[in-house]
């Protein structure tokens, strides 16, 4: 991991030296190819404050998880209730599935006000396993959405 603008600014140097081009430097670095402009350009020397920032699944958890969560499974619900309205289905159970499912099925299900499944995959078997602290499966219509 780059430790600092600095190196990056090092690293997308190198990489245009060789002559590839910003597009090619971008996915090289996994960055927009407006901050690989800007990084070869220097401005960051005169900029107080980087104008990317990345955020990614990880950014939901940590100090702020719980709320940052929460948001998400709001727009996760409100998502699912379009859906059910469009395509005219019942939506019974939210299931999450281990580890980093759970979390948002369980705040959907909450703000959905629907029972929770939680669905652990087993990585020697085919199939995984329902937790049986929580609603089961049995005897519910699939409808694949």
């Amino acid at each position: 991991m780059m430790k600092s603008l600095e190196e990056l600014y090092k690293r997308a140097l190198e990489l245009k030296n060789k002559g590839m081009s910003d597009k090619e430097i971008s996915t090289e670095l996994h960055l927009s190819v407006n901050t690989v402009t800007w990084l070869l350009s220097k401005e960051f020397l005169k900029e107080k404050v980087v104008q990317d920032v990345k955020i990614g699944w990880r950014s939901l958890g940590g100090v702020y998880g719980g709320g940052r969560i929460a948001h998400v499974a709001e727009i996760m619900a409100d998502i699912i209730e379009e859906e059910s309205r469009l395509s005219q289905f019942e939506v019974d159970s939210i299931l999450g599935i281990t580890i980093n499912g759970i979390p948002f099925a369980t705040m959907v299900s909450y703000i959905m006000d629907r029972e929770l499944i939680v669905y652990r995959p087993h990585p020697a078997r085919k199939e995984g396993l329902f937790s049986s602290n929580y609603a089961g499966v049995r005897g519910q219509e699939h409808s694949g959405h």
